[in-house]
């Protein structure tokens, strides 16, 4: 029986999308590409709505039958227009803007937080057990591994039923593919286990959220650029603290990313470095290696938030942004701090006050993309929680 592949590629809000064809048309398919309805995912308008899907064939990974019961092979696309030039605001095309042409090795570490549902256990590093959320982790890195997609580390969070999943640097898109498939796969190992996993920053009010820290790694000439913040390395850091509000609806773009956002749960909520102080937004590890950014969370588009920590801390170089003086203490104790937006309609002011947006995605991308934002905000607006029942039901 003839086998399928399947086409990956990524909408705006950074949703997986794809296609599964017969293997009789891969070649085809690898040479010329295949259209697509771009109005049914939000990328084009509806009177004029083709564009194509140009497979990118070193993006190619194997779903190991653990996923689907047999294995196939995916590529992941690059969306292009009918003449065949990318289309501006294609979450690839963006991120490949921003990171060719530099003179740097550029890598990227993230590390992803998530939750099995319904919550069962869970202690920061608990003690061994192999219960069902082990084994379904289990199960999801092994996979991952098999794929040729490289895991750092892996273990329990502090929330209950909370895990953290953090791979091995690599070049900012390969590293974004791999986030991508990171999740599928987390998402469909967790079934068989009659889980279900989930990347929403919060769930429970009174425990941590979960975020997903990205380390990026700049090296020169063999030497880390973050080993010493004089000059180039400190105007990256003060890029990426002077434009966190503006990205901030890239990087938390979500009406649930900013019930993570508060004090006193380990978020990093003031727009401060440290080199080991984990209350602020940019932190520089003992190693000096990387500088580690550690707002964003799992339900950005990892192609956009890369794109938009990468090109912030580029233009720190670029102006020769001066870095502000490291902040040593706990900045929830410490007012006078400026810091990240509190809620989604915020970020979005912040994105239309800048440039960065419009820099990025271009003017009818920066358009398309607040305009799902805001309309996100419009849906949850309405919204009644059982909280507001219950703590004003009596007045």
């Amino acid at each position: 029986m003839e086998g399928f592949f399947h086409l990956f590629f990524t909408d705006l809000s950074g949703r997986l999308r794809g296609f599964t064809y017969p293997e009789r048309r891969l070649d085809e398919i690898l040479e010329n590409g295949t259209r697509f309805d771009g109005s049914s995912c939000g990328l084009s308008p509806v009177e004029s709505s083709d564009l194509i899907l140009r497979p990118d064939k070193e993006a190619c990974y194997t779903l190991p039958s653990g996923i689907e019961g047999k294995e196939r092979k995916v590529y992941f696309c690059d969306v292009v227009k009918k003449d065949g030039t990318p289309l501006p605001y294609d979450p690839r095309s963006v991120l490949k803007k921003v990171v060719t042409g530099r003179n740097y090795e550029l890598l990227a570490e993230p590390e992803l937080e998530f939750f099995y549902l319904p919550s069962r256990t869970g202690a920061l590093y608990a003690g061994v057990s192999f219960d069902a959320e082990h084994k379904a982790r289990m199960k999801a890195v092994e996979i991952l591994e098999e794929m040729g997609i490289r895991v750092k580390v892996t273990h329990r969070e502090g929330g209950p039923s909370q895990h953290e999943i953090e791979l091995e640097a690599d070049e900012p898109m390969r590293m974004s593919d791999k986030l991508q498939l990171a999740k599928l796969v987390v998402k469909e190992t967790a079934k068989e286990f009659g889980l279900k996993a989930t990347f929403l920053p919060r769930i429970f009010p009174d425990f941590n959220g979960s975020g997903m820290h990205v380390h990026l790694i700049l090296r020169k000439e063999g030497r880390n650029l973050f080993e010493n913040l004089e000059w180039e390395a400190g105007s990256f850091v003060e890029g990426l603290l002077r434009h966190a509000r503006e990205i901030a609806v890239l990087t938390n773009p979500s009406v649930n990313s900013y019930r993570r956002l508060v004090e006193g749960f380990e978020a990093p909520v003031y727009i401060a470095w440290g080199r080991m102080n984990r209350t602020a937004l940019v932190r520089i590890p003992a190693s000096g290696k990387s500088v580690e950014y550690r707002g964003g969370d799992g339900t950005a588009n990892p192609y956009l938030l890369l794109a938009s920590l990468f090109h912030a801390g580029f233009k720190g170089m670029e102006g020769n942004y001066p870095l502000r003086p490291e902040s040593t203490e706990n900045l929830y104790e410490k007012a006078g701090v400026e810091r990240l937006p509190s809620t989604l309609m915020e970020a979005i002011e912040c994105a239309e006050k800048g440039s960065l947006l419009q820099e990025l995605l271009g003017e009818e991308g920066k358009k398309r993309f607040l305009e799902e934002k805001k309309k996100e905000v419009r849906i949850f607006a309405k919204e009644v929680t059982e909280k507001e029942k219950e703590y004003y039901g009596d007045i």
